[in-house]
């Protein structure tokens, strides 16, 4: 009965540590040391060249050409902010409306 006992008390004890440990491992998940901050600082300063030409020959062409569309833009000068009107051309524009139906049929 002794010896019963003494196991039902060891098996108690090795699941309070290991509650324990697992309590502590939590902790230590959660903590950033100095190494892993390092690490993280290499890690971004590489993706940084990455992400800046992403910026500066994608996106920043993609916004520039999204705002021209609503100008009106002459060669050597500044343009002219029209609004939809260049839009409104373009659906009434017939070679536009050929261009359009051979791109979607001619795959076909």
């Amino acid at each position: 009965m002794n010896c019963i006992n003494k196991f039902i008390e060891s098996e108690e004890s090795k699941r309070n540590l290991l509650c324990y440990e697992d309590v502590k491992m939590k902790r230590e998940v959660n903590r950033v040391n100095r190494k892993d901050k390092q690490e993280i600082l290499v890690a971004y300063c590489c993706i940084l060249p990455m992400f800046l030409g992403l910026f500066i020959f994608y996106i920043l062409p993609f916004l520039k050409n999204v705002f021209l569309a609503f100008e009106k833009w002459e060669p050597f000068g500044n343009g002219v902010f029209i609004g939809l009107e260049n839009y409104r051309k373009l659906l009434q524009d017939e070679v536009f409306w050929i261009a359009f139906k051979n791109t979607i049929f001619m795959p076909l």
